[in-house]
């Protein structure tokens, strides 16, 4: 009994992570704690659009690449994803006509946010045969454009552009960019083999490590600059040092997409709680 119990409840958690669903709830608590933290005006349609368009984010390009372009999957959850292709299709269709129906709902401050992003990141996920300036040309890049787009959404969909913003921009921007690195490690022999350039391909992996610490002490150094303590930044800091501690044990599946990702969700649920208990 308690085998089956587990089994579905496996079943059940592999489709929630690996269909992207708890990197887009990830995703729409990172860009959206700061309405919660100091008290922003916010919309229900604002929280919907940032978490489906978290979600389509990572959904299209796994379409572009395994489902029209045909490349072979690899990785257990690519090969989950093209199993439920006509699934995973299906709701990407869906997510387009909320975000659709959303994004109209917005203030055109906050739209002109989203599509400068969008438009960056769109560049980078078109096929490259259809542009020889695509942004795939740039080695080294796709992290930065992953960290940025994150950051750049959590600082200025709610702040004005100025030097509080930037400097918080750049903050978030080395928060993901240490949750990000890790995955990278672990394609590093993938990588070199497909003779894909990232950072722990150029610096290794114990060089990279090292390098994540640093920017870790360096996003606490520059937290000090603020007007504004970032408490939620703080605490995403210390959990993510944490996390990275363990690093060196043996790793799954989970520690990736549950402790890693996982951050953001967790920090977003403290600071919800906390409101709540504060009013």
């Amino acid at each position: 009994m308690h085998s089956v119990t587990r089994c579905k409840l496996n079943h059940f958690f592999k489709h929630i992570l690996y269909s992207n669903a708890f990197v887009a709830l990830a995703g729409g608590f990172f860009a959206f704690h700061d309405a919660l933290t100091f008290g922003f005006q916010y919309s229900i349609y604002g929280a919907i659009f940032l978490t489906v368009s978290t979600w389509l984010s990572y959904q299209i390009p796994l379409i572009n690449c395994f489902i029209l372009s045909k490349n072979i999957p690899i990785k257990a959850k690519d090969i989950w994803f093209v199993k439920h292709k006509k699934a995973m299709i299906t709701i990407t269709i869906m997510l387009l006509i909320i975000s659709v129906g959303c994004f109209f709902q917005l203030k055109p401050h906050r739209q002109l946010v989203f599509l400068c992003l969008a438009t960056i990141s769109m560049w980078y996920v078109m096929p490259m045969s259809l542009s020889k300036y695509s942004l795939r040309n740039i080695p080294y890049l796709k992290i930065f454009l992953i960290a940025g787009s994150w950051a750049g959404l959590s600082v200025f969909w709610w702040r004005p552009f100025n030097n509080e913003s930037v400097l918080l921009f750049f903050i978030r921007l080395i928060i993901v960019l240490v949750i990000t690195l890790p995955f990278d490690i672990r394609d590093i022999d993938e990588d070199k083999k497909n003779q894909l350039k990232t950072i722990p391909t150029f610096l290794g992996h114990q060089k990279t490590m090292t390098l994540i610490f640093t920017l870790l002490c360096i996003a606490i150094c520059l937290a000090q600059f603020l007007r504004q303590t970032p408490v939620f930044d703080y605490c995403t800091i210390a959990l993510a040092t944490v996390a990275l501690s363990f690093y060196h044990l043996k790793r799954s599946d989970f520690y990736y997409y549950v402790v890693l990702d996982g951050l953001f969700v967790l920090q977003g649920i403290m600071v919800t709680m906390s409101g709540l208990l504060i009013s």
